[in-house]
């Protein structure tokens, strides 16, 4: 979630960020999907990553979900995180906005910037884009397709896009380098490693097509 964290800390809006990242195609925005799995699971593995790869990962400020759990919210768990839970009448829990969020966001960002779409989306998939580049160049996922079929199935990852390594190969690998590179001042994760940029220059595909 380092992307996520970083743009709430530009001053973005949760909720705007949720709604394009579902139109994108992810069952469920990354606010969302925060308060689903609970904001204190989700601090404490990503603390523990964090930890493990300091290097780019690390933040020097504290996030909006250490923040948001700090005051007392975990999610749908206790009905209060990124946003406001009640049951319907099948016991089901609803969302809705939350004012004294927006307010907290609103303290904790260090600027108040409108994102259009499509940065919103950049932001998000670039720093996913690279990491599992890490992971094929360090051998911890075999294929391309291995890592593709886990983000599928393990994370809802759209399916009408294939998979991250699918979704670079039809961008083009050129295009998420000249992506990444807009925003590498912000850190690691967005920075292209040396086999993305050697594809690029290739024209390689991660498919080989």
């Amino acid at each position: 979630f380092g992307g996520f964290h970083m743009l709430l800390r530009e001053g973005a809006d949760h909720e705007q960020l949720d709604q394009v990242m579902e139109q994108w195609g992810w069952p469920m925005g990354p606010a969302w999907l925060t308060d689903v799995v609970g904001l204190d699971i989700a601090v404490h593995a990503g603390d523990v990553v964090a930890n493990g790869f300091p290097d780019r990962l690390q933040l020097d400020y504290q996030s909006a979900t250490h923040l948001l759990l700090e005051s007392g919210r975990y999610g749908q768990k206790n009905g209060k995180g990124y946003y406001q839970y009640e049951k319907d009448e099948k016991g089901r829990p609803q969302k809705s906005a939350d004012p004294e969020v927006k307010q907290m966001l609103a303290e904790h960002a260090v600027e108040s910037k409108t994102f259009s779409e499509d940065e919103l989306v950049t932001r998000m998939m670039v720093p996913m884009a690279t990491e599992i580049a890490r992971c094929l160049e360090d051998g911890i996922v075999g294929s391309p397709q291995e890592a593709d079929q886990a983000l599928l199935y393990g994370l809802g990852f759209p399916r009408f896009r294939g998979g991250i390594c699918r979704w670079m190969d039809e961008t083009g690998l050129a295009r998420i380098c000249e992506m990444a590179d807009q925003y590498a001042h912000l850190g690691g994760i967005y920075q292209p490693t040396d086999t993305m940029r050697r594809m690029a220059e290739n024209g390689d595909t991660w498919y080989g097509s």
